[in-house]
C-alpha cells in the first residue's frame, strides 16, 4: 500500500534550497509523520538559513504541540493570520484511570545516551482513558487530531501533534462512534511500536470496556502487513471482535463523529513505550495472544538476527561476526524471509539471540526459553525498549555499541571480541 502520507515533507522541503518562509509554509501544510528528531531537523534548517546554527533554538520556533509558535510565525509573516487552532483542555467527557502511578521496579540508569529513553525512569506514570463527545477527527496513516473547527480549538491529548487549520481541506465524512484512537505519534507500520503500544492499548480497552469494544471502531495507523493481521486475528479471537473493526486509514480525511471518541494518556507525553513501561498485567495480556503457535516449528536455539535486508543501520561486519558465531552453534536468520508466525516461533524457542537493534527483535516478547539477548546498537540511534522487555521477562540482557562505518551504506560495525566475550557466563 502506497499512502499519500510518505514523509514527503522531508523528501521535498528539507532537501531543497527554500527560504525560511517557504520552509515554514511547507511545515504548516504538512500533515504526515514528523517525530521529535525530525522537528529538530526543521529547527536546524531554519536556524541555519536565518543567522547561523546557534542563533535559533527549538523553543524559539516550535510550541509544545509541534506547532510553529505564534511569535515566530508573526516574525516571518508579519500581519498574517495565525494558521493554527488554539489548544484546549476543556470538554473532556470523562476520564477513567486504569493504573495509578507506580514504581518502575526494573529501573536501570546505566544505558548511555541516546539509548536511555524509558528504562531509567524511576516511576511509571498513571495511565488513563479519556473520551470526547462528538468532535471532528482528522485522521490519516500517520497523524490524527480531535478538534472543533467553529471554535478553532483542538485537544492536545487527542492529537498526535498540533496540525494547522489546513487539515480542513481534506474530504469530509460522518463516522458513527464509538471510535477508539489507538494510533500515536509513531509509525504503526513499525512492528515494535504496533505490538508494544498499539496492541497493548487495544488489549487494555477490551479488558476495561468490553461492551464498548464489541461495537467500536479502532483507529490504527501505518502500513498494514501480515504481522499486523496475525496479531489482530489473535485479538479478535480473544475478545470476540471482528476484523472490520480495525481501521487503517489510507488517506487523510476529516470525520464528524456521532458519538464518543476514546484516547489514551500515553499517546503523548509521557510516552510509556514499551507495554506501558512493561506493566506486568499488560505484558501478560499481550504475551498470551501468541502462545498458541510457539511450539509447532523446529527452530534453532542460538540465533544471529541479520539486517542484511535493511536500508539503514546495517551491521557491516556481520559476515565476520557470523564466521565466529557459526562454529558455536549459531544460525543466521533474515526475519523478512519468514512468515510472521515463523518469526514468533523462532524467537519463542531461542535460547540465545544476538541482534542489531531493529524490528527483528520484536517477537522477544513471546520468548518461552529464558533466553540470553545481546543487542548491538548503532552509535547514533536506538532505544532501550528491548532491554526493558528482557528485564521484565527475566531474560539475561547485554548490549554493545558499535562505531559508524564510512562505507556509504548507513552502516556501522561492532567489535567482534566484545560480542564474543558477552557469551561467557556473567
Amino acid at each position: 500500500m502506497k499512502s499519500d502520507d510518505i514523509k514527503e515533507f522531508f523528501e521535498f522541503a528539507l532537501n531543497k534550497k527554500l527560504t525560511v518562509q517557504e520552509l515554514a509554509h511547507a511545515y504548516i501544510n504538512y500533515h504526515g509523520d514528523i517525530n521529535w528528531g525530525q522537528q529538530n531537523a526543521l529547527v536546524t534548517a531554519i536556524s541555519t538559513k536565518m543567522s547561523g546554527a546557534s542563533a535559533i533554538t527549538r523553543a524559539d520556533v516550535l510550541g509544545n504541540d509541534g506547532e510553529l509558535k505564534a511569535s515566530f510565525f508573526q516574525s516571518i509573516f508579519p500581519g498574517a493570520n495565525y494558521p493554527y487552532y488554539e489548544p484546549s483542555f476543556a470538554d473532556i467527557a470523562s476520564t477513567t484511570t486504569i493504573y495509578a502511578q507506580s514504581k518502575n521496579v526494573w529501573c536501570d540508569t546505566s544505558m548511555p545516551h541516546p539509548i536511555n529513553m524509558r528504562l531509567g525512569n524511576a516511576q511509571r506514570p498513571a495511565l488513563s482513558v479519556f473520551s470526547l463527545e462528538s468532535p471532528q477527527l482528522f485522521i490519516g496513516p500517520y497523524g490524527y487530531q480531535c478538534f472543533r473547527a467553529k471554535e478553532r480549538i483542538f485537544w492536545p491529548r487527542a492529537s498526535s501533534r498540533g496540525f494547522s487549520t489546513s487539515i480542513e481541506r481534506y474530504p469530509h465524512s460522518v463516522l458513527n462512534g464509538p471510535l477508539v484512537v489507538i494510533q500515536d505519534q509513531y509509525d504503526g507500520g513499525n512492528y515494535a511500536h504496533f505490538l508494544f503500544d498499539y496492541v497493548a492499548r487495544i488489549s487494555i480497552f477490551c479488558e476495561i470496556f468490553p461492551q464498548t469494544a464489541s461495537q467500536c471502531t479502532f483507529i490504527l495507523g501505518g502500513e498494514r502487513s501480515g504481522f499486523h493481521d496475525m496479531l489482530l486475528q489473535s485479538l479478535s479471537r480473544k475478545y470476540c471482535l471482528r476484523l472490520e473493526q480495525f481501521l487503517f486509514p489510507q488517506h487523510r480525511t476529516v470525520a464528524t463523529v456521532r458519538g464518543l471518541v476514546f484516547f489514551f494518556s500515553d499517546q503523548r507525553e509521557p510516552i510509556t513505550h514499551p507495554l506501558y513501561m512493561c506493566h506486568p498485567e499488560i505484558v501478560r495480556l499481550v504475551r498470551d495472544l501468541m502462545v498458541f503457535s510457539a511450539s509447532i516449528y523446529a527452530t534453532p536455539g542460538k540465533l544471529l538476527i541479520s539486517r542484511q535486508d535493511a536500508g539503514l543501520r546495517r551491521l557491516v561486519n556481520e559476515d565476520e561476526l557470523f564466521s565466529k558465531l557459526g562454529p558455536l552453534g549459531f544460525t543466521r536468520i533474515v526475519m523478512s524471509k519468514c512468515t510472521p508466525a515463523e518469526q514468533v516461533a523462532i524467537i519463542s524457542n531461542a535460547t540465545t539471540v544476538i541482534a542489531p537493534h531493529g524490528m527483528g527483535l520484536t517477537p522477544i516478547l513471546f520468548n518461552q526459553r529464558s533466553s540470553a539477548v545481546i543487542e548491538i546498537f548503532s552509535p547514533t540511534i536506538g532505544s532501550d525498549a528491548y532491554a526493558f522487555v528482557c528485564k521484565a521477562l527475566g531474560i539475561s540482557y547485554r548490549y554493545a555499541v558499535g562505531i559508524d562505518s564510512a562505507d556509504g551504506r548507513a552502516g556501522f560495525s561492532v567489535d567482534i571480541n566484545t560480542v564474543l566475550s558477552m557469551l561467557r557466563p556473567h
